[in-house]
This record gives C-alpha cells, sequence and structure tokens, in this order.
C-alpha cells in the first residue's frame, strides 16, 4: 500500500519470507509481535494431551510402587538377617514372605532383596525418563518388566503385577508423543 492509504487509516504491512515461514509485520506502533503463518505443515508427532497425561500417569504409577516396594526391602532384609524371621505387615501378613523366594536363606533372601531394591531404583529412574517423554524410559520399562514379575512372584506381592496393566496401558497409549 502507498502512502494514501496510510494517511487515510490504512494500514501497512511487510512480509518477509523465511524458511519456517512467512512472517508479518504489521505498521509500526501498532502492533509489535510477529505473526508467523507457517508455509507448509510441519512434520512432527501430533502432541495431544490425553498422551501426554498417559504417560505423567505410568511415570507416577512406577514411582508408587518403586517407593512403596523398594524403600521398605532394605529394612526387611536386615531385620530378617537379625532375626531370622520376617516383619509382618500391620500385624497382618509377613513382608516379602510367602512367594517363591521363601525356601532361600536368610542370607540369600537378604541379597535377592538388595537386588529387588537395586530393580526398583532403576525403575524410579526410568520413570523420570518416562516423565519428561524420553523414549528410552519406555524401553527401559518394558525390558525391566520380565524381571519384576519373576521378583513379584518371588516375594508374593499382590499388588504391582495389577498395577503394572495398567501402566502399561498407560505406556501403550502415549507411545506416539515420545521421543
Amino acid at each position: 500500500m502507498g502512502d494514501d492509504a496510510f494517511a487515510a487509516g490504512g494500514s501497512v504491512q511487510i512480509e518477509v519470507t523465511l524458511p519456517a515461514g512467512k512472517v508479518f509485520m504489521p505498521e509500526p506502533g501498532v502492533n509489535s509481535e510477529l505473526t508467523r503463518y507457517p508455509q507448509e505443515p510441519r512434520a512432527r508427532r501430533r502432541i495431544t494431551l490425553r498422551a501426554v497425561l498417559a504417560l505423567k500417569a505410568s511415570a507416577v504409577l512406577m514411582w508408587l510402587v518403586a517407593a512403596g516396594f523398594g524403600i521398605p526391602a532394605p529394612f526387611v532384609a536386615s531385620h530378617f538377617l537379625r532375626e531370622r524371621t520376617l516383619p509382618s505387615f500391620m500385624g497382618l501378613f509377613p513382608m516379602y514372605g510367602g512367594g517363591l523366594f521363601d525356601r532361600f536363606s536368610p542370607e540369600v533372601f537378604g541379597v535377592l532383596l538388595g537386588l529387588f531394591t537395586a530393580l526398583c531404583a532403576f525403575e524410579a529412574y526410568a520413570g523420570w525418563l518416562l516423565w519428561n517423554g524420553e523414549k528410552l524410559g519406555a524401553i527401559i520399562t518394558l525390558a525391566l518388566l520380565p524381571i519384576e514379575v519373576v521378583f513379584w512372584a518371588g516375594f508374593a506381592v499382590p499388588f504391582p503385577p495389577l498395577i503394572a496393566v495398567a501402566r502399561l496401558g498407560l505406556l501403550a497409549a502415549g507411545w506416539s508423543i515420545l521421543r
């Protein structure tokens, strides 16, 4: 537009084409923000709120299992090695007892609880990666699952397998946005 259009109250826009798209700069003093119009759609994956929330929920479930079963394990191992009996959970049932690992000596059982603690720490790390949208966290989660199943059966812990089903479903729901 020319000077007469500007004098008559019209607006002047300057169009600049950059590799990322067209940028329209309105006349000075009216609006200092740039408005960008992409020339072509980006080839990125569409990130949806549902997928992000699914990954975050899966990570939270991983942290709950890791903290709920990993933190008490060294204390249970210490008690078992000292007293030669497993402590009970609020007087209801022996902690980490009743599974396939019950037949081992207290020393071996203590080592297995130590390995389970390390596994829980690794699971918490995978949950942190998953929270941040890293595909490595999902791969670690899937790789750890068979090992976790062995420990869950060995220590007869009932809730983690049920939570694993939920967290795997959530992981599948958010898989498409992992980077």
